[in-house]
């Protein structure tokens, strides 16, 4: 996890609409999970 840059749990690792890789660190808020979740 240290080698990505993650240091809170949960650390979410996803990919975009883009296709790019984003990380999320710490308890997002329900809205923002489920776009991550569901990737749009």
């Amino acid at each position: 996890m240290e080698r990505f840059g993650a240091f809170a749990t949960p650390a979410i690792f996803y990919s975009d609409v883009g296709g790019a890789l984003q990380k999320a660190q710490g308890a997002p808020p329900a809205a923002s999970l489920a776009r991550i979740m569901d990737g749009k």
